[in-house]
C-alpha cells in the first residue's frame, strides 16, 4: 500500500469546510460536462472522490462516476448523501491511486481534484491515471490560484520557521509546476481553462481556529508533540501579527481546470 494521506479524520466536517461558492460550482459543472461531451464520456473515473463534492452533482447531470478513495469514512459519507436514484450512478471503491483496479483504457475521462498533494508516491499514480485513459481521453485536475498575501502567507512562513528552528520537518508537497513537469514526462500535453474569478474571505481568528483544531491536511503530517511545541510559540506571535483578529482578510482567487491528453499509446501494466 502506498503512503497516501487519508481524509477520514475530516469526514465529519469536510463538506462544510471545502464547499465551493454556488456560482463557481455551477461553472465547474458546465466545463466538465462540455469536456465529457467532447470525448463522449458517459462514465468517468474520479480519484480522491471523497464525499462526492464533484461526483454527486455530476450524477445529477446523468454522468456515471466510478469514485476511488483511500478513506472509508469519506466513502460512507458519500453513500449517505446520494439522492434517491443516484446509487446506480456513483460507484464508490476503496482503493489507492497508485494501483487502480481497472483494465488499461477503461475510461474516456479521469478526474483528480485536490488530491495530488495527498498521494505518495505521486509518479506511479500519474502513470496509473494515464493508463486508465483511452487514447485521446482527458485527465482533468484543478489549478486554483490565490493572489496577494491573503490570510495565510505570513503565518505559513512563521510556522515553517518554527519547525526548522526546532528541528522538525515534513515532506514537501508537489507544486503545480512539479505536477505539470511529471505529466509532460509521461507524454502529456495540456490546456488550461479559467472558469471563474472570485475572493476568499476569512478572519485571522477563523484561520487560527483551523490551525489549532488541525482542520487542514497540512497539519496532520506533523507529530502531536511537534505540533504542540510549535503552536505554543506560534499562537501568541499570530495574535500579535494580526492585531485585529475579527477583521476579514480577502484573497483573490482564480479557479481553473487543466485538461491533459495523451495521444501516444500507454504500455503500462494492465488488469
Amino acid at each position: 500500500m502506498a503512503e497516501s494521506i487519508s481524509y477520514d479524520r475530516a469526514a465529519d466536517y469536510y463538506d462544510e469546510t471545502r464547499v465551493l461558492p454556488d456560482n463557481v460550482a455551477s461553472r465547474l459543472m458546465n466545463v466538465l460536462l462540455s469536456e465529457f461531451t467532447a470525448v463522449k464520456a458517459t462514465t468517468v473515473l474520479e480519484v480522491g472522490v471523497g464525499t462526492g463534492r464533484i461526483a454527486r452533482p455530476l450524477a445529477a447531470h446523468g454522468i456515471e462516476v466510478v469514485g476511488v478513495d483511500v478513506a472509508p469514512r469519506m466513502l460512507q459519507r458519500l453513500r449517505d448523501q446520494l439522492q434517491p436514484g443516484q446509487a446506480r450512478s456513483v460507484l464508490p471503491i476503496l482503493g489507492d491511486a497508485t494501483a487502480l483496479p481497472f483494465h488499461s483504457g477503461s475510461f474516456a475521462a479521469v478526474l483528480a481534484f485536490h488530491v495530488f498533494h495527498l498521494i505518495l508516491p505521486l509518479e506511479p499514480a500519474l502513470e496509473e491515471l494515464r493508463r486508465a485513459l483511452v487514447r485521446g481521453g482527458v485527465l482533468i485536475h484543478e489549478d486554483t490560484r490565490y493572489g496577494g498575501s491573503g490570510h495565510w502567507d505570513a503565518s505559513q512562513g512563521k510556522w515553517k520557521e518554527l519547525m526548522a528552528a526546532k528541528g522538525y520537518s515534513t515532506r514537501s508537497w508537489p507544486s503545480i509546476e512539479d505536477i505539470h513537469a511529471k505529466m509532460r514526462s509521461i507524454g502529456g500535453t495540456c490546456r488550461t481553462i479559467v472558469f471563474a474569478e472570485g475572493e476568499e474571505s476569512r478572519t485571522p481568528a477563523e484561520n487560527l481556529r483551523r490551525i489549532v483544531e488541525r482542520i487542514d491536511s497540512w497539519t496532520w503530517e506533523i507529530a502531536d508533540e511537534a505540533f504542540a511545541d510549535c503552536l505554543a510559540e506560534f499562537e501568541p506571535w499570530y495574535r500579535r501579527y494580526y492585531a485585529r483578529m475579527d477583521d476579514p482578510l480577502s484573497t483573490p482567487v482564480s479557479y481553473a481546470v487543466v485538461i491533459w491528453t495523451f495521444d501516444n499509446e500507454c504500455h503500462g501494466r494492465g488488469r
